[in-house]
């Protein structure tokens, strides 16, 4: 017995519905939801700043290092104290293990290896948000509006041996220090799944003399989401992973190429969590220190 056939037309149909159906949600949360819940936070003065989020890892001739700057201080030079910087500290399973804190001085840069707050071998994932100084409102330009959602720019460095790599924060946090608790209120901050749920970074990596490829996709929203990663050689699928992950929960992929690939190229796809949350790559070849990449 042959099998309901859905006319191509059908299936366009539904996929334009759907995609409409996202945006009229992502249209409301941004325009309706996101703005009751920040005038509600803000009655006592707080405000919504999110989180820079990264990926960290330490062990086995690797470490990580975070590098903030006091960017208030440079959108108002009049300012004279010191930014706040608190973070959490997530393993690979989305479980918090470490909570860590720090200030900037005007002007300053606040440098943290993460090997000196973990003290143990690992990955996972890292937030940090960066407070403005007490001072800041106070003397504020014009140009910074306090009633509009801050997000904290960090940067990373990835030591491999003796390459070092840095990298800035792909996406921001929905769980963080000055973000509200509420469950109901974090699913509102999470943006809808974008309409395209396959991500291809525009970039092809050459086989030869490539003896391995790690590839990092993190959970960056505050609600559990499905990823997957998915590596191609010519069009044809390799190697592929995919796990329903819970908020800040990690998946990874190791891929070693064959002999006889060594003159085709590599590509990968990804799905995205939110919708800048790209993967991290480390990627080794023959004679050469491992390189830390993200898409």
């Amino acid at each position: 017995m042959r099998g309901l056939q859905i006319p191509d037309i059908a299936r366009k149909g539904a996929r334009t519905t759907l995609a409409v159906m996202t945006a009229a949600k992502e249209r409301l949360r941004t325009r309706v939801f996101f703005p009751a819940v920040y005038q509600r936070y803000a009655k006592d003065g707080q405000r919504i700043i999110f989180p820079a989020l990264h990926y960290w890892r330490v062990g086995q001739n690797f470490d990580s290092i975070l590098l903030l700057n006091n960017s208030y201080s440079v959108m108002n030079p009049l300012c004279t104290g010191y930014a706040r910087v608190k973070g959490r500290i997530y393993n690979a399973d989305g479980r918090q293990i470490q909570k860590f804190d720090s200030e900037v001085e005007p002007f300053g840069t606040v440098v943290m290896r993460i090997s000196n707050i973990v003290r143990c071998m690992g990955d996972g994932v890292l937030t940090a948000t960066l407070f403005p100084p007490a001072d800041f409102f106070e003397h504020r330009t014009a140009s910074f509006d306090r009633e509009e959602a801050h997000r904290t720019t960090a940067y990373m460095g990835y030591e491999l041996g003796q390459n070092i790599s840095y990298v800035h924060n792909i996406e921001t946090a929905y769980i963080g220090d000055s973000l509200p608790a509420n469950p109901l209120v974090q699913r509102i901050l999470v943006p809808f799944h974008s309409p395209r749920a396959v991500f291809t970074p525009n970039l092809s990596l050459p086989l030869k003399g490539m003896q391995s490829i790690e590839i990092i996709a993190i959970n960056s929203a505050a609600r559990r989401r499905h990823l997957m990663i998915r590596v191609l050689v010519d069009g044809k699928v390799r190697a592929e992973s995919h796990k329903r992950t819970m908020p800040f929960e990690v998946l990874a992929l190791r891929f070693v190429p064959r002999s006889e690939d060594s003159s085709k190229s590599l590509r990968l796809a990804t799905y995205l969590a939110t919708g800048n949350a790209k993967p991290y790559f480390i990627v080794k070849y023959e004679g050469q220190e491992a390189t830390f990449h993200h898409s």
